[in-house]
């Protein structure tokens, strides 16, 4: 049996464990439909839940009528009449949430629903849709009692349970919030009526129900499986794996060890692996093939890094120090995390082309690594570099310019804390764009102080978007990088977003 996390846990009811917006939405127009208003669109239901009934109906009104308190009473109770005889038409719990709070249920947790749906509604879908759950407690909205927010509720249900440790489950800002203002962990979910990147102030987020589950609840001993590029960094790995081996919690984890044999292999031992946690011991070449062979499944992304660059360990906040790292995989918590395509191959810290495109084949083919060996490479590069010429389209919004770097970024750095794309969030479904214009050689120290300050985006010779595609169009086909590894690509190219694609393991608390 899995071992439960909290010993309490409440949920939000609408948008996280069923989903009530067909039959809400259709209760909403019926009662537009008998005053002569217009009726509202499907997609416009989602962003008015979650207040409350009287809330959501008075938001579908003309704004004309949102004062007048008569009418939207009158509104609410036709809404309220046409929903309660079909409350149950279209609404279903959503695929794996019965599932989990039976497991929930049998490792000893106490669980409650929190809603401000009115009571009654909450009491009867939660019945239907649940029968075999004993909640602790079924919270609507009643007479008297505030709504969320307000985190009364939550001090009612931890009043109920005894609570010692608990979280608070969610599909929205208000749910975040409810969970704050009680004082307990706020954990956000992206299948209901909003993005994960739309929710603030999540403390953790889920994906899937397979992603909260390992949230809330430990199945024992996981497997894992390390995979160290011997290389990667010029560093002796095997001092570094007996550093893991002994720092590893045995008590969470059984492991194993294989060492890639060349390019590619990575992602074919993690791709085949049936291990629950795929650890990368390398630099960003090596945790770019592992992620490319976990994203998209179950399985959990580990980083201990020791490469050059480490440019999504360290946005990450994981430690270059192999024993820190390894408290990170025993103590830290698994994030879902947005990945990139570019030209259709993954990438998950930056891409881009330009001088450090250039810089990044000359690196690789040197036989020292490390910052000054970038430095020195990259001047020798500077003093015989040209720009090029780019019309770049970022979410259609067109720019033409010379350019000495363009850079798409998932993370915020291409490594070694220099921070190009200083604004990029890993959780936010989008991708950051940094362009660094033609600048003169007594410029570069200004410009080096602010990469390596976290301040790029404020240079007067950068530019910066946030967009979900982005087209870069240069001269011709050249090179180019794709996570600190050299490539060629063509005269157009193509970067992507893919949201909420890959696991990682982070640090508790760490805003990624």
């Amino acid at each position: 049996m899995s071992e439960r996390i909290y010993d309490t846990v409440l949920f939000d009811l609408d948008g996280t464990l069923i989903d009530t917006i067909q039959d809400l939405g259709e209760a909403v127009n019926h009662s537009l439909a008998l005053r002569g208003l217009p009726l509202r669109s499907p997609e416009e239901f989602p962003g008015m839940v979650g207040h409350g009934v009287r809330n959501l109906v008075k938001n579908a009104l003309p704004a004309r009528f949102k004062d007048d308190d008569a009418f939207v009473d009158s509104a609410l109770a036709d809404f309220k009449e046409y929903y309660c005889a079909n409350i149950d038409v279209h609404t279903r719990p959503y695929p794996g949430m019965p599932e989990l709070l039976t497991e929930l249920q049998e490792a000893g947790c106490s669980l409650a629903v929190v809603s401000n749906k009115f009571q009654s509604g909450t009491e009867r879908l939660v019945a239907e849709f649940f029968p075999d759950i004993h909640f602790a407690a079924v919270f609507g909205n009643r007479e008297g009692f505030p709504l969320k927010p307000d985190p009364a509720i939550v001090s009612e249900v931890l009043g109920l349970t005894g609570a010692k440790k608990a979280a608070f489950v969610g599909d929205s800002a208000t749910d975040m919030l409810t969970a704050r203002n009680g004082g307990i962990p706020a954990i956000a979910v992206g299948w209901g009526y909003r993005s994960l990147a739309s929710i603030p102030d999540a403390d953790f987020r889920a994906g899937s129900p397979s992603d909260l589950r390992r949230l809330l609840l430990a199945d024992g001993v996981s497997k894992v499986l390390f995979i160290a590029n011997p290389v990667s960094g010029r560093k002796d790995k095997r001092k570094t794996m007996a550093l893991i081996e002994a720092n590893l919690d045995r008590s969470r984890y059984s492991y194993k060890v294989a060492y890639t044999e060349g390019p590619g292999h990575a992602t074919v031992l993690a791709r085949e692996s049936e291990a629950d946690v795929v650890v990368a011991v390398g630099g960003d070449g090596t945790v770019s093939e592992v992620a490319q062979g976990v994203m998209g499944t179950d399985k959990v992304l580990g980083i201990i890094p020791c490469g050059s660059g480490d440019g999504f360990a360290l946005h990450l906040g994981i430690s270059r120090n192999p024993i820190k790292a390894v408290r990170t995989l025993n103590e830290g918590v698994v994030a879902r995390v947005d990945s990139g395509m570019v030209d259709g191959c993954p990438f998950f810290c930056t891409t881009g082309v330009g001088l450090d495109a250039d810089v990044a084949q000359a690196f690789a083919l040197s036989q020292r690594r490390g910052l000054g060996t970038y430095i020195s490479t990259a001047w020798k590069l500077w003093k015989r570099f040209r720009p090029d010429s780019y019309i770049i389209e970022v979410d259609g919004k067109r720019v033409e310019t010379p350019a000495v770097f363009v850079t798409a970024g998932n993370a915020d750095q291409w490594g070694n804390y220099a921070r190009i794309t200083s604004l990029a969030s890993v959780q936010d479904s989008l991708l950051d764009l940094t362009v660094v214009l033609p600048f003169k050689t007594w410029e570069i120290p200004f410009l080096v102080a602010k990469l390596m300050g976290g301040r790029a985006h404020t240079s007067r010779r950068t530019c910066t978007f946030k967009g979900k595609r982005i087209v870069i169009q240069r001269s011709g086909p050249g090179p180019a990088h794709r996570d600190g590894e050299p490539c060629r690509m063509g005269k157009v190219i193509e970067v992507k977003v893919v949201p909420d694609s890959l696991n990682v393991i982070v640090p508790k608390g760490r805003k990624i």
